[in-house]
């Protein structure tokens, strides 16, 4: 089967709706997975910073989906960033660091799965 240059056109026209719901999916996954290690790696004494990590927003700025979690302890940015008693913990900076990279691999499931869809 050959296709024409205007039908080409026609099906890749397609892939920004196709890629929209893929990409929530994969900002959803990815901010629960930051949750998870910063849990996994956040000090622990009583639980409570640990317990108060969690998901803030979805949102959509500029055009892009965005993820947002932090640490709800008042205490969360001593900890983080840490003060002239203790140095700095980076429990939340660890987390962006590890999942990073397992989001840019995401992406690029998301266009090829997405140029797939839009040929099929």
């Amino acid at each position: 089967m050959s296709l024409t240059l205007e039908a080409w056109e026609r099906r890749l026209r397609d892939v920004p709706r196709i890629i929209k719901p893929l990409s929530l999916e994969a900002v959803q996954a990815t901010a629960r997975k930051g949750v998870n290690v910063a849990q996994g790696v956040v000090p622990v004494r009583t639980g409570r910073l640990q317990a108060s990590i969690g998901i803030d927003s979805f949102k959509v700025l500029s055009g892009q989906t965005v993820g947002e979690y932090s640490a709800k302890a008042e205490y969360a940015k001593f900890v983080e960033e840490g003060t002239v008693h203790f140095g700095p913990r980076r429990f939340m900076q660890t987390s962006a660091r590890i999942i990073k990279p397992k989001f840019r691999r995401a992406t690029e499931v998301i266009a090829i799965e997405a140029l797939r869809r839009s040929l099929t």
